[in-house]
């Protein structure tokens, strides 16, 4: 393995070297990154580098970068020490205030680009406020940018001032004011009217993600600050990460939460009534011979009741479930206790490393004596090999369960090939393999404790892919996306957005696109605006597209993509028709499932509608949205309150439906 070597220095500058930057390197044929940040005299190394062609991405705070720098060849050998130059940029002063026109300390202040951008270079550039409320925004180039300011106590302005930046002119001095909102104030308590400790209080407002939210304390009281005035805003409890707690008597399919009017400037009070969350479940952890285990994690997640629901969802999201909540450890005995659970049923998951795992599913809150065995963990081992004969000097090793939620990934260096994989539970995997020369995919069934051995891997070449992203609607380019390929089962996924470099990856002016060293066989393109990163608004959201690239040749055309235009802000929540559709099975492809109505929700524009539960979705405003063409359904749908969208429904039914106000 070879290093990169070098120093970013500021141009112009007798040995001038940046203090505080980076540089991330990717490889062209592996699309491998690595990265490191400066040191003492603007040093950067980075190590480990296998031999490819690297494209460089340059960072200096309060500089400006090149659009592009020389590729670095690395052969079996470290290359010679780089220079990589930046230089000054355009600057952007200014002073964050509150109404009063008092100054805001601590608050975020930055300069956002504005505009769609295709390939071109792009700067973005803040600094957290001084004791006076003053920023400095440096290292910019020239272009139209907003001028944002976030502070945990102050609303964000929904139009921030803009500024246009030349080259040769003196820096901007902008004004960002930040109104104070309204403030709500409450307590969480379950239905026997005890406080409900570590509660996630949120505002389902205007936005999608990034609303105020706040954790009750022991007493189960909260303080949400900053929040934007409005009428009928609704105020949810959350456990985990997203999962509303239920009204007693009311079940998932239930809209959640208490409404409650926001004033600018005032403080409202709210309580929020949940279902019991102090439910316990008893048991015990043995091992495959039925004697204790006193050193397995226990955790759990509460199946849902909803229509919607997937059986099988809950024993793969509680692998998951230890993320949400600190897991509980076996007693001397193996029995373990989980406490403060919502009431209901559950899954629940025991492991230890090195030691097997085990599930149980169906179990109610209150429930004792259940006895969690932990199976014994198997094996999957192998070789990769190359096409041409020989072996990959590094390559990754990917298996994947959907349905029990399993997913593993592994680098190999310098092993002839070979692989081997430990303490995966039973189940049926697909197995990938992926290096610089190529890759390639396999299913194979694992026993419990068993040794799926000799499994041969032979890497497929892979391909340069070519396309062009256009409008649903005009057939028009579309501009300044970006494009990932990655294989649909048993491969990485990894949506890099680091700039630099030709970015031969993002559609051109002309919707055109390349991506290099793409895999073969059935594949997941992935289509995101590049803007993503800025935070910025975009036309177009993330889309999903389900294709199949043929083996045996150096490149490929997928021909047209089609997106369809957001009909909302990028950030804002959509209008509620009433409708839940049929969750997709954990080991299907979504293009595989139909748009089966299983919820429409009384009072809604759905229910006042000829729609019935059962019914399969495959039109939209005309617009197939079946089978590959599944993806468009989001964004054909996500729509403005009053917004009016026809369905058309595998029985030959056209309704239309006029959006109500987002839930």
């Amino acid at each position: 393995m070879a290093a990169l070597r070098g120093r970013i220095v500021l141009a112009g500058e007798k040995d001038a070297a940046c203090e505080q930057g980076s540089v991330f390197a990717r490889g062209k044929i592996s699309q491998r990154g690595a990265w490191d940040e400066t040191e003492h005299n603007g040093e950067i190394e980075i190590l480990g580098l296998e031999p490819d062609t690297y494209e460089v991405t340059v960072h200096c705070d309060g500089f400006v970068a090149a659009a592009t720098y020389p590729d670095v060849v690395i052969a079996e050998a470290s290359v010679e020490a780089q220079v990589w130059e930046v230089r000054q940029g355009l600057v952007v002063r200014g002073r964050v205030v509150d109404q009063d026109g008092k100054p805001i300390e601590g608050a975020i202040a930055f300069a956002r680009p504005v505009g769609t951008f295709a390939r071109a270079q792009q700067t973005l550039a803040g600094q957290r406020t001084d004791g006076t409320g003053r920023f400095e925004a440096a290292g910019l180039i020239a272009g139209d940018y907003e001028l944002h300011a976030e502070h945990d106590e102050y609303l964000t302005p929904e139009t921030p001032p803009k500024v246009t930046l030349a080259d040769g002119q003196p820096p901007e001095d902008v004004r960002v004011e930040l109104e104070a909102g309204g403030t709500i104030t409450g307590r969480v308590i379950d239905a026997r009217k005890r406080p409900v400790p570590g509660a996630t209080v949120r505002v389902m407002g205007k936005d999608s993600w990034g609303g105020s939210q706040a954790h009750a304390g022991d007493d189960g009281t909260f303080t949400l600050k900053a929040v934007r005035p409005a009428n009928d805003v609704r105020i949810v409890a959350q456990r985990g990460w997203w999962e509303d707690m239920r009204a007693p008597g009311t079940t998932d399919d239930a809209i959640q939460g208490e409404r409650i009017d926001v004033r600018a400037g005032e403080t409202s009070t709210v309580e929020i009534l949940v279902a019991e969350q102090f439910g316990k479940i008893r048991g015990k952890v043995v091992d495959a011979d039925g004697g204790p285990v006193d050193d397995a994690f226990v955790h759990t997640v509460r199946e849902s009741d909803s229509a919607a629901a997937n059986a099988g969802a809950a024993r793969a999201n509680v692998r998951w479930g230890q993320w949400a909540r600190t897991p509980t450890l076996t007693e001397q005995d193996g029995s373990f206790e989980l406490d403060k659970l919502e009431v209901g049923r559950h899954t629940v998951m025991a492991m230890r490393k090195g030691g097997g795992e085990g599930v149980v599913e169906h179990i109610e809150t209150g429930s004792s004596g259940v006895t969690i065995r932990l199976g014994q963990g198997g094996t999957i081992s192998g070789k990769v090999a190359l096409s041409s004969g020989g072996a990959p000097r590094r390559f990754s090793i990917s298996v994947q369960d959907r349905r029990q939620g399993v997913s593993r990934d592994e680098d190999f260096f310098a092993t002839g090939g070979e692989f081997r994989i430990a303490d995966l539970p039973a189940g049926k995997y697909t197995v990938g393999a992926s290096a610089t020369e190529g890759s390639t995919d396999t299913t194979v069934e694992l026993a419990e404790g068993g040794k799926a051995g000799g499994i041969a891997l032979v890497l497929t070449a892979k391909v340069d892919v070519t396309g062009t992203i256009v409008d649903l609607a005009t057939g028009e380019p579309v501009p300044g996306m970006k494009v990932v390929i990655a294989p649909r089962r048993g491969g990485d996924f990894a949506l890099n957005f680091v700039g630099g470099g030709k970015m031969d990856d993002v559609s051109d002016e002309g919707g055109r696109f390349k991506v290099a060293a793409a895999p073969t066989g059935p594949v997941r393109v992935t289509v995101a605006p590049r803007s993503f990163m800025l935070g910025g608004d975009a036309d177009y959201g993330w889309q999903h597209i389900r294709r199949t690239i043929p083996a045996g040749n150096a490149s490929h055309e997928l021909g047209q993509l089609r997106i369809a235009k957001l009909r909302t802000k990028t950030n804002e929540r959509g209008g509620d028709f009433g409708i839940a559709l049929k969750q997709v099975d954990p080991d299907a492809d979504a293009e595989d499932m139909p748009l089966e109505i299983a919820v429409i929700r009384p009072g809604s524009p759905a229910a006042a509608s000829e729609l019935r539960v059962g019914d399969v979705i495959v039109e939209v405003d005309g617009q197939d949205v079946t089978g590959d063409n599944r993806y468009l359904y989001h964004s054909l749908t996500h729509v403005k309150q009053g917004d009016r969208v026809t369905l058309g429904t595998k029985g030959g039914t056209k309704v239309t439906l006029v959006a109500a106000k987002p839930v």
